[in-house]
């Protein structure tokens, strides 16, 4: 399913990727939901324009860069710091980059191609590989899995997982649920999380053997997951909705309500909180435990967060503005 029509369904649809014993879960259950109307932060803010329709970003730890993928521009920007523009490189006609992961095995970074069906490998700036294979069926969120060790593509339209094994092939390939977008690595469950944005749900796999644990109801439309290494809980952002939901194992573990259409969050170290934005407002949430405990504000169309643990910066990227938001 291709051309303008294919691509406005994927912008509405929001697409547009021990403490944990039950006890603390039924705590957490327990506990008020919160509100958005907490305090705006004067923290540094800077607008730095990529290319066209910027969707979910990754940062390399090894040459602390961060890649984002311009989905309406067929291209990749290559950042350091705060907006220092590295490279863009230019894809392939016709390629809708949507997202990206780093590889430590081979410190190379890894971008889906969610119209042309493929994976582009990266290495220092250059694209070295593009990976193809029948089992990709727009191709959307990615991750790398330590315990396997493989890097794990959700395909939206497919309905299933594709595991790329060390040799950059296809080794095997999971059913999940419908409309996969968002995955993540639990590393205290040791758990792959697959967030199924039309089923509303999310498969669980154990992440040696990629063998299936369960699944768990979640809101409606989710889109992205993070884990929270703190209170070692996976937080589940429903556009739909309007609010996350957490999760430990394969039970619900609690709800914050109060966003405006919530994208794909990402975990900040320097914060111990998670960092949210919500795409109606443009306001980016940070989230701890329950709590919204500040907000930082860009534009309307804000969507994907990625963390640069070398600087402690969230990079926003905002479909509206064709710009990312680095929050220093």
């Amino acid at each position: 399913m291709t051309g303008v029509g294919w691509r406005t369904r994927a912008r509405v649809a929001g697409i547009l990727s021990g403490s944990a014993a039950i006890g603390a879960v039924l705590v957490l259950a327990l506990l008020p939901t919160t509100s958005l109307a907490s305090q705006l932060s004067v923290a540094s803010v800077t607008n730095c324009s990529v290319g066209t329709e910027p969707w979910g970003a990754a940062y390399d730890p090894v040459n602390h860069e961060v890649y984002v993928p311009n989905f309406d521009s067929s291209s990749v920007t290559v950042l350091k710091g705060t907006c220092t523009v590295v490279k863009t490189v230019k894809l392939h006609s016709g390629s809708y980059p949507s997202s990206a992961a780093f590889d430590p095995l081979n410190n190379d970074v890894y971008v889906t191609d969610l119209n042309l069906n493929q994976v582009y490998v990266f290495s220092n700036t250059k694209l070295v590989l593009t990976i193809k294979d029948p089992s990709f069926d727009g191709p959307r969120g990615i991750v790398f899995d330590p315990l396997e060790p493989a890097m794990l593509v959700t395909n939206w339209l497919g309905d299933t997982v594709s595991v790329i094994g060390p040799t950059n092939t296809v080794v095997f390939v999971l059913p999940v649920g419908d409309g996969p977008i968002g995955i993540d690595y639990d590393q205290y469950w040791s758990t792959i999380n697959v967030v199924n944005s039309v089923s509303d749900n999310v498969t669980v796999f154990n992440a040696f053997t990629l063998g299936l644990i369960g699944s768990v109801p979640v809101g409606g439309e989710p889109l992205g997951v993070a884990f929270d290494i703190v209170d070692e809980l996976d937080y589940v952002t429903d556009y739909a909705t309007n609010n996350i939901t957490l999760i430990s194992y394969t039970s619900v573990a609690g709800s914050i309500s109060g966003f405006d259409e919530p994208g794909y969050l990402t975990w900040s170290q320097a914060a111990l909180g998670l960092f949210v934005p919500n795409a109606a407002t443009g306001a980016v949430s940070v989230v701890s435990g329950l709590s919204i405990v500040k907000t930082y504000s860009t534009a309307d169309g804000s969507l994907y967060a990625a963390y640069d643990e070398f600087n402690d910066d969230v990079y926003v990227s905002n479909l509206d503005t064709n710009s990312v938001y680095i929050i220093s």
